[in-house]
């Protein structure tokens, strides 16, 4: 009888101990996939972090490449606003220079044509007096070849006097019409040297 309680005994024991060996074994293969599930997690969280650092570091280069451009657009809006200015600059300088010269000529016209005009006032005169010379000498007489010529030669003076007065009001009116356009010219480029640069203005 002792021998048949002892073989339930040991039966019960190696029992236990497959069932404890089964439940050892379920517990590491439960922590096996609860370490296989966080190592998962955690694969998973590195992956998502290396790549927020991935898009990170892009927007950083992106944000860097921007900047640059908008150096670079910046660079390039001051050279091009210099160039502007700077031809701007050059053609206001002609057009001054324009004006001045015109301004010269019109006075060296001026007195050009004062000139003229006393010549003409001492040739008159002095036609005049050899006319009243002639008519005196020659009151009672023809006229002779002498004094047709020398009153042709006064008619021709006349004529080139006139024609002198009338290319000295052509060049005036040239140099006038020269300087309105060099004023309208000037205005032009100040208006689209403006409109070229409005920040300028601002």
């Amino acid at each position: 009888m002792a021998d048949m309680r002892e073989v339930p005994l040991v039966f019960s024991l190696k029992g236990f101990e497959a069932l404890e060996k089964q439940r050892l074994r379920a517990e590491a293969a439960e922590r096996g996939r609860a370490e296989a599930e966080q190592a998962r997690v955690l694969a998973e969280i590195r992956m998502r972090q290396e790549r927020a650092e991935v898009e990170v570091r892009r927007q950083a280069e992106l944000s860097v490449r921007e900047r640059s451009a908008r150096l670079d657009a910046l660079r390039l809006a001051a050279v091009e606003r210099a160039r502007i200015e700077a031809e701007a600059a050059a053609r206001l300088e002609e057009l001054e220079s324009r004006h001045a010269h015109a301004q010269r000529m019109r006075k060296l016209t001026e007195e050009s044509k004062a000139r003229a005009s006393r010549r003409l006032a001492v040739s008159l005169a002095a036609v005049l007096v050899a006319s009243l010379a002639a008519a005196v000498a020659l009151y009672f007489a023809k006229w002779s070849p002498e004094s047709r010529r020398l009153s042709h030669a006064y008619e021709k003076l006349v004529l080139a006097e006139r024609e002198r007065g009338a290319e000295v009001q052509r060049l005036l009116a040239a140099a006038d019409a020269e300087r309105a356009r060099l004023r309208a010219e000037n205005t032009r480029l100040r208006r689209e040297l403006e409109r070229r640069d409005p920040a300028k203005d601002q």
